[in-house]
């Protein structure tokens, strides 16, 4: 071995040695924060078109150079400005890997269920870091890297539709890539379904839904300090318990016959006589109303105030029910009944 072979080996170990970590290090970099951005065909298809393009360079290189590869490459190794360029390198991949945040949500399906409307957005301002995208089998992945991410930034996902699930809190975090999987990381939302339903001595005093009442009669319903006004209450049964986009939802827990089972053996239970039971049964069974207020949980604290409004003259009087107002907790039932008053 000549003195020139001898004085370049100390460089060829150290680029071998820093490619071997290099080329491991860079791939579970680009698995984490880049592959799934990619299309299979874009990945498979774009690195088998490199690869066709590299080999085709190294050919023609071999038969105008008549250098062969190993021997070629060995002498490549061994130049000193590739560490050099090893070391740039090295310092750019160390920046991108305490730099880089990805966020991606795959499609993970549920019976029923083939498509899923997602939002993920800033907590702090509830502006979005990716455009709602409807999720299905066909276009499982959404989401992308963050270039440059400094600090952590908290984000909510939410599954828009179908509106069965939680929020879910999760973290752009530098280094880090989220993977979310649709609906398999969400909670499946607790729906409670609450009737409303008016006792004797309301009941005497509402208008029946084909009447023209007297008197106004309005419900409030509070919780939180936030109040809903149902305007107009009638000899009815309102349904309530979560948003408008979710009330069909929760309507779906009443099974049939189940109100006219339980109006009836309540009313018999207080003492009405049993004509007076199935009179007022089928009428407070087949004037239901669906009021959407409140998503409500088990244990939230319900106000409910009943407020009539009697026309004077040219003058309006308003005051609250008698026995009004009642306070009313959310049980763990899934369909509950609120008497007013009881």
């Amino acid at each position: 071995m000549n003195e020139t072979a001898t004085k370049h080996i100390p460089w060829f170990w150290i680029n071998v040695v820093t490619l071997c970590v290099l080329a491991p290090w860079a791939t579970y970099w680009f698995q984490q924060h880049l592959q799934l951005y990619f299309t299979e065909i874009v990945v498979v298809g774009g690195a088998f078109s490199l690869w066709v393009f590299v080999r085709a360079m190294w050919a023609m290189l071999e038969k105008t150079t008549k250098v062969e590869p190993w021997e070629y490459s060995r002498k490549l190794l061994a130049l000193p400005d590739i560490t050099g360029v090893l070391l740039v390198t090295v310092v750019i991949l160390a920046t991108l890997w305490f730099r880089t945040a990805s966020i991606y949500i795959e499609y993970g399906g549920a019976p029923g269920e083939g498509e899923y409307l997602v939002e993920v957005v800033r907590k702090s301002d509830s502006s979005p870091i990716i455009q709602d995208v409807s999720l299905t089998a066909a276009n499982a992945v959404i989401g992308r890297p963050f270039l440059w991410q400094r600090e952590a930034s908290e984000l909510e996902c939410r599954i828009l539709r179908p509106a069965k699930y939680e929020t879910l809190p999760c973290t752009l975090q530098p280094g880090h890539s989220t993977r979310i999987v649709v609906p398999g990381s969400f909670t499946p939302r607790e729906f409670h379904l609450v009737r409303i339903v008016p006792s004797k001595v309301l009941y005497s005093e509402l208008a029946a839904i084909d009447e023209t009442p007297q008197s106004r009669y309005d419900l409030d319903l509070e919780r939180d300090g936030k109040v809903v006004t149902l305007s107009d209450l009638r000899r009815q049964t309102i349904y309530t318990g979560a948003a408008a986009n979710e009330m069909p939802i929760a309507m779906e827990l009443e099974q049939p016959g189940t109100l006219e089972h339980h109006l009836r053996t309540r009313l018999l239970a207080k003492g009405y006589e049993p004509e007076s039971a199935e009179m007022t049964t089928a009428i407070l069974s087949s004037a239901t109303r669906s009021w959407p207020t409140f998503y409500l949980r088990a244990g939230d604290q319900l106000t409910l105030t009943v407020r009539s409004t009697h026309s004077q003259g040219s003058s309006q009087t308003t005051e609250v029910f008698e026995g009004f107002p009642i306070h009313y907790t959310v049980t763990a039932d899934k369909v509950q009944t609120a008497w007013l008053p009881e």
